[in-house]
């Protein structure tokens, strides 16, 4: 569902005023396409003014921060710049090329197309193909139109969002026009005209979802072309919508963000642009912007705007992620806090779009999110929550997620989530015989015990069972709501299901982060009256929402985690969010300001658990920036630090800190040298413990000792042609002499053999490959798996067939290149798996499959069912319908345009 009311969107997009609810905006790829649009930006400011606007115009009102819309905080960020153009794409080895070109609308197809009857908002219809059609490497012979501008394969996507998101983690798609379109309302509607070499589906006079009864609404004509030998077009004839996506994607992957009409160079596995031409809050410029002023004091930046400026179509607030480096909870490293302003500290930054969406009353309920339940305070606790949250799911016996709904990032309308922030609902099970047997009875209340796990602040033994609800008929991504009442099948779920997915929680619920800053920002327009006026009443509202929220958050996760909401000069505990030392010994520490203070500043060091033994109080003189000092761990346990300064103007530090024993810790390498080698001394939550005494045996046999630093870390002489030994209490740990890296061979990953293709998974063989980057035609890769003689890579999607070159580059330097023969098919297979009647095998070096690929088994041919990428990229999958009669010990082929794999024995058991 998308925002009904005209209070979340101003101008064109009151054409979404359909809809009963608005959505949280925060989908995978979201950061990402936030940077393409402030990069889109920037350039468009560039080119208005000569020089990118950085006026510090902030002001803080008590606790809250005030940014003006100056400089490009505000503006239009992408307008579409399509119409009257036709874009193509062509399918080559690894992907699609890119070609821009004048109009082309074919409008005798477009009226000699069979209409598409009683296709609605929101609805789709599937449509057969004349020939086989090629995408990505799979072959259709089917096809969904989906209403809102899409072409998708394999299941239908009624989405109406027009995100980027949804898009990277759709099905296989076709996006002339990813926006929120209703044929329903237009007399011609969408209509398909398809002949022997080519299939023209139309959106002829297509209005946006809403705009019944507007006079004039703006109307959508534009078209895509497929054609029987793979290429794509859409061409565009008076389409101006005031949102959208275009592209292309082989689905659930994340797709490059160009822009078309430059007529983007390369090969993409994947690409698409999106398009906006309504204000909206440039969040990584006004990140910047609050950092000109603020230090780099804050784990969360939430925005606020006094303009009416809407989070997105349809989206009340989202989250971006900036920094992620745990393990556990579902996500992956992200490290892009810099981009916004903060080198250090920045994990997330949340859009909470207008104060006008919200009521005055904390507590009150927000129109647009009726009738899920929430109030500002639940939004902002469900949009801080997704740093961690909602990311991992069991899988269902078709290999689903049924803990997750809407965008793989919220929980599902049919897991019991214990009406989490994060939705989901609690549901009643009436048991077996019961009619309906699963009522929903609570939405959004807190932090699920499940949360407070995923989040660092609960232990795994502390974690009740759950379920998800199997076969239900609702709708995974439905938005939650009490008294809804269906039937299906309960799968019960333990904390020990979740982990053996996702893995141990990393720090895990002792030594985690549990204090939390969140820097509160309005922007306003510029010349705002902050005395009086509407400027001043938003930023009161939101010191109303500041002033309670604190508190709100420690009930929310029942007194486990803390958050301040106030604006403080910096003081960066060194310790802090946690740190270890050894039992027995020394740890260093200090506390460090952004600015050499005026007078000598003193803070007083508080350790209630008496693990940890500190100074009483430590003073960073007049003058100075930072103060060291030492710590001793006296017992084992986790002590709680804090450093509270006596000027009530810096923040308190808070840090968990692990006192144990030296036999835990283990070395681990950050740069392997030359001149030097640095190493850090961690445990098993990776946190690093200082003054750890680091012992060497290099040239000579004489042993040399260092000591790590505040992050735990030493950096060693080493020039690199003499095996270095490394000890750390009872952890060791070798570095071998740096040898010039050698290439025996590159061949096929799975069937060790040469030539390779684009796209696919190749292995190179060799002698001093251990941490290599591998360099293709100049490109470098990061393999994902190398050893001394053995590493792993994705070949360049853009290679064409020919030789390429291919050198390793390590520490020790670059081997000698090797040329290599690229083919446009070179299929090798790892194995394959019996699936009732049927095996599917996994392969890599498809490329783009054509209909000369054949399956071979036992000496017979097999029909192919399926033939495409499978969920990592570089893998294949065909899948073959096993020949009649045959069973036992057997071999198994493949081969595309003449090129054979290797062979492989498997053992197929008879059918039923």
């Amino acid at each position: 569902m998308k925002a009904a009311i005209a209070i979340l969107v101003v101008g064109s997009l009151v054409y979404g005023a359909s809809r009963p609810a608005a959505d949280c905006g925060t989908t995978v790829g979201r950061a990402q396409e936030e940077l393409f649009l402030h990069s889109r930006h920037a350039q468009a400011r560039a080119r208005a003014t000569g020089a990118v606007a950085s006026t510090n115009t902030n002001q803080d009102v008590g606790d809250i921060a005030v940014i003006d819309d100056s400089g490009g905080v505000v503006g239009r960020r992408n307008v579409f710049n399509l119409d009257g153009r036709t874009l193509s794409f062509r399918a080559g080895a690894g992907g699609y090329s890119v070609g821009v070109s004048g109009d082309s609308f074919d409008d005798s197809a477009a009226q000699a197309g069979s209409p598409l009857s009683g296709l609605a908002d929101d609805d789709s219809r599937e449509i057969a193909l004349p020939f086989g059609f090629s995408f990505f490497g799979a072959v259709y012979a089917q096809a969904f139109v989906d209403s809102n501008g899409l072409i998708t394969f394999g299941a239908a996507d009624t989405d109406y969002t027009g995100s980027y998101g949804h898009f990277a983690s759709g099905p296989p798609a076709i996006a002339p026009l990813f926006a929120d379109l209703d044929p329903s309302q237009s007399a011609a509607g969408v209509r398909v005209y398809a002949d022997s070499s080519h299939v023209v589906v139309t959106w002829s006079n297509v209005p946006l979802a809403g705009s019944f009864g507007i006079a004039n609404p703006p109307l959508q004509n534009f078209q895509v072309r497929l054609y029987a030998d793979s290429h794509i077009e859409f061409a565009y004839h008076s389409t101006n919508p005031p949102s959208a996506l275009v592209g292309i994607t082989p689905g659930n992957s994340a797709a490059t963000l160009v822009d078309f009409a430059s007529g983007p160079a390369g090969v993409f596995a994947g690409v698409a642009e999106t398009f906006a031409s309504s204000d909206a809050v440039d969040l990584i410029f006004a990140a910047q912007k609050f950092y000109q002023t603020h230090d780099d004091d804050y784990d969360y930046l939430v925005f606020y705007n006094a303009e009416g400026i809407a989070a997105g179509p349809g989206v009340v607030a989202f989250e971006m992620t900036t920094r992620s480096h745990g393990l556990g909870f579902g996500d992956v490293a992200t490290e892009i806090g810099a981009e916004f302003g903060s080198p250090q500290r920045l994990k997330a930054v949340l859009n909470l779009g207008p104060v006008s969406q919200y009521p005055a009353d904390p507590n009150g309920l927000v129109p647009a999110r009726f009738p899920v339940g929430d109030t500002p305070l639940t939004i902002l606790g469900h949009e801080s929550g997704h740093l961690y949250l909602a990311l991992v799911s069991v899988p269902d016996e078709d290999g689903g997620t049924p803990m997750l709904g809407r965008s793989q990032v919220h929980w599902a309308f049919t897991f019991n989530s214990d009406a989490s922030f994060l939705e989901g609902n609690r549901i009643a099970d009436g048991g077996a015989g019961t009619e309906p047997r699963f009522t929903t009875t609570a939405t959004v209340q807190h932090y699920s015990a499940l949360d407070e796990y995923l989040m660092g602040f609960r232990a795994a033994s502390e974690v009740p069972g759950m379920f998800a609800v199997l076969n239900s008929g609702q709708s995974l991504s439905r938005a939650p709501q009490t008294g809804v009442g269906f039937d299906g099948s309960p799968l019960n779920i333990s904390i020990d299901d979740v982990i053996g997915v996702a893995g141990r929680r990393v720090p895990d619920s002792t030594v985690a982060q549990r204090h939390y800053r969140f820097g509160m920002v309005v922007i306003v327009p510029a010349g705002s009256d902050l005395s009086a006026g509407a400027a001043a009443d938003s930023v009161k509202q939101v010191e109303g929402y500041r002033a309670l929220f604190s508190n709100f958050y420690a009930n929310a996760t029942d007194m486990r985690a803390s958050a301040e909401t106030s604006l403080k000069l910096g003081a960066a505990l060194s310790m802090a969010p946690a740190a270890g030392v050894v039992l027995g010994q020394n740890g260093l520490a200090s506390i460090a300001v952004a600015a050499p203070v005026a007078a000598d500043l003193t803070f007083t060091l508080n350790t209630p658990n008496h693990v940890l033994t500190a100074p009483a109080t430590v003073t960073i003189p007049a003058g100075s920036t930072r103060v060291a000092f030492s710590t001793l761990g006296v017992a084992a346990g986790v002590e709680e630090l804090s450093a509270v300064p006596l000027d009530a103007r810096y923040e308190t530090g808070v840090a968990r800190v692990q006192v144990g024993a030296a036999s835990g810790l283990r070395l681990e390498v950050m740069a392997n040298g030359p001149p030097t080698a640095v190493v850090r001394v961690v445990d098993s939550n990776e946190l690093p413990y200082s003054n750890v005494v680091v012992t060497l045996v290099g040239d000579g046999g004489q042993a040399k000792a260092f000591a790590t630093d505040e992050s735990g870390s030493v950096a060693i002489p080493w020039g690199g042609t003499s095996s270095l030994v490394l000890h750390a209490g009872s952890a060791s740990l070798t570095l071998q002499p740096m040898v010039k890296p050698v290439v025996a061979s590159v061949v096929n990953a799975a069937s060790f053999v040469s030539p390779i293709a684009a796209g696919s998974l190749a292995t190179v063989f060799g002698n001093g490959l251990a941490g290599a980057s591998v360099v293709v035609n100049g490109t470098a890769i990061v393999p994902f798996y190398s050893s001394a003689t053995q590493l792993n890579f994705l070949a360049p999607g853009n290679l064409l067939a020919g030789d390429s070159q291919v050198q390793v580059i390590t520490d020790g330097g670059s081997s000698d290149p090797v040329i290599v023969p690229i083919n446009a098919h070179a299929p090798g297979i790892f194995g394959a798996r019996q699936v009732g009647g049927a095996l599917e095998i996994y392969c890599t070096g498809l490329g783009a499959v054509d209909s000369t690929l054949s399956v071979n088994i036992a000496g017979h041919s097999a029909a192919v069912l399926f033939a495409g990428s499978s969920s990592f990229a570089g893998l294949d999958q065909v899948n073959a319908q096993i020949p009649a009669g045959v069973s036992g010990s057997q071999t198994l082929t493949l081969s595309l345009d003449g090129t054979m794999s290797n062979t492989v024995n498997l053992l197929i058991n008879p059918a039923n």
